[in-house]
C-alpha cells in the first residue's frame, strides 16, 4: 500500500461540504421522460412551476435555467437604469446581473448577527438612482425586507432558501437556485417567482428568446412553425429532464431540510462548548457556517483537510474582485462587518446525506484541533 492509500485510509474517505439526495425516484422520473421522446420545455416543466408556485405561496412561477438568469431577467424587467444595492457577502450573481444591465452596483454590509444585509446600511445608501434592492437569505436565514416606504423595487435572491417560511413573498420577484448543492437539486436551474401576471407573461417569452410561443406550445393541437419576437430576448428556459428532477426533489424537500436540522442540532450541541460563534437559526440549513478567530481559521481549514474534511468559506467580499474595480477604502465606505465575517467563516460538511459516521468525524476533528492550540 502506497503512502497516500495509508493516509486515506487512516483518515477515512472525503467528506465533501456540500452535495445533492439522490433517490430511486429521480432516477424513474428522468428516465420516464427521456422515453417519453420530449426532453425541451414542455409539460413537465410547466407541472413543476405550478406545484413550485403553489408551495412558496405565489401565483406565479416562471422556470429558468439558473438563479443568474432569474435575476437577470428579473433586473431586466424592472427598465429603470442606475444602481442597485447587493449585501457585499455573497455570491457573484446578484452583484453580476447589474453589470449585465449596466447598472452601478452598491455594495452594502451585513449584520453581524444574522449575515445577511443590514437593513440600516442600506437605507442610508438607497438615492434617487437606486432601482432596486437586491437581498440574499444567506444560508437560508430570512432577510430583513422593511424597505417599502422607500419604494424602491425588492428582488429576493432565494438560492439558499428553498423551505424557509416566507422567502420569496415580499418582493416583486423571488429568484431559486436549483444548482448541485441546493436543497432542491436539478444540476442546473432556477425559478422566478412573482404575483403579477403580466411579469409572468412577459418573463415566459424573455427567457426563450422574446419569442412568443415555446415550441412545445406550438405542438398543441397541431404542430405550428409560426411565432412571434417582439423584443430581445434569452436563452434562459429550463428543460423537461432538470424539471422532472426538481418535481421529485420538492416532493422530498421537507424530509430533506429536517435531515439538515437534524445536522445542524448534531453541530449545536458538540461545538457549543468551543472558541466557535455557532450561526443563527435558518429555515432551510442550506449552509452551516461557523465563526472562528481569524487567526486560526485557515489553520482549522487546513488541519481539517488533512482528515480529508472539505469546508469552504462563504463568502469572499464581492468588492474584492477586479471587475468590480470598487475600493471601499478610497471610497470611504468600510464595510466592518462583512470584513471581519470574511476573515472568519467555515462552512461545515452540511448535506441530508451526510452519514452519522462522517459527522461525527467532523466534530471529533474541530475538537481536536481546539485540544491542541489550547
Amino acid at each position: 500500500m502506497n503512502k497516500k492509500s495509508s493516509k486515506k485510509k487512516k483518515n477515512g474517505s472525503l467528506i465533501k461540504v456540500l452535495g445533492p439526495s439522490v433517490s430511486q425516484a429521480e432516477i424513474k422520473a428522468v428516465t420516464r421522460v427521456l422515453k417519453s421522446g420530449w426532453w425541451g420545455i414542455g409539460p413537465e416543466t410547466e407541472l413543476f412551476e405550478n406545484e413550485f408556485a403553489k408551495f412558496v405561496g405565489s401565483k406565479h412561477a416562471i422556470a429558468v435555467n439558473s438563479c443568474t438568469s432569474a435575476l437577470h431577467l428579473s433586473l431586466h424587467l424592472l427598465e429603470k437604469k442606475g444602481e442597485i444595492i447587493v449585501p457585499a457577502l455573497t455570491f457573484i450573481s446578484p452583484a453580476l446581473v447589474g453589470v449585465y444591465e449596466n447598472q452601478n452596483v452598491v455594495f452594502a454590509d451585513v449584520d453581524e448577527s444574522t449575515y445577511c444585509v443590514d437593513q440600516e446600511d442600506v437605507t442610508r445608501k438607497i438615492t434617487q438612482k437606486t432601482t432596486a434592492i437586491i437581498p440574499v437569505h444567506y444560508a437560508g436565514k430570512l432577510a430583513d425586507l422593511d424597505y417599502k416606504e422607500r419604494g424602491v423595487p425588492i428582488i429576493e435572491d432565494c438560492a439558499h432558501a428553498a423551505g424557509t417560511k416566507g422567502a420569496g413573498l415580499t418582493g416583486i420577484f423571488g429568484c431559486w437556485c436549483f444548482a448541485a448543492v441546493k436543497n432542491i437539486a436539478t444540476g442546473d436551474g432556477g425559478m422566478i417567482t412573482t404575483n403579477d401576471g403580466k411579469i409572468a407573461e412577459r418573463l415566459r417569452k424573455l427567457r426563450w428568446f422574446g419569442i412568443t410561443q415555446s415550441t412545445w406550445e406550438r405542438t398543441q393541437p397541431k404542430y405550428s412553425w409560426e411565432y412571434d419576437i417582439s423584443e430581445i430576448g434569452y436563452k434562459y428556459h429550463l428543460n423537461d429532464i432538470l424539471s422532472a428532477i426538481g418535481r421529485i426533489q420538492l416532493k422530498r424537500l421537507k424530509k430533506l431540510n429536517k435531515k439538515r436540522k437534524e445536522i445542524a442540532d448534531i453541530y449545536h450541541k458538540e461545538l457549543s462548548g468551543l472558541p466557535i460563534t455557532l450561526p443563527p437559526a435558518s429555515g432551510s440549513w442550506h449552509l452551516y457556517a461557523i465563526r472562528v478567530d481569524k487567526r486560526l481559521r485557515n489553520k482549522l481549514i487546513d488541519f481539517l483537510k488533512k482528515r480529508n474534511i472539505s469546508t469552504s468559506v462563504h463568502y469572499k467580499p464581492l468588492y474584492n474582485y477586479p471587475i468590480f474595480k470598487w475600493n471601499i477604502k478610497e471610497r470611504g465606505k468600510s464595510l466592518p462587518v462583512t470584513e471581519k465575517l470574511s476573515q472568519e467563516l467555515i462552512s461545515l460538511p452540511m448535506y441530508p446525506d451526510l452519514a452519522k459516521g462522517d459527522l461525527d468525524r467532523v466534530v471529533s476533528s474541530i475538537k481536536e484541533f481546539f485540544m491542541k492550540i489550547a
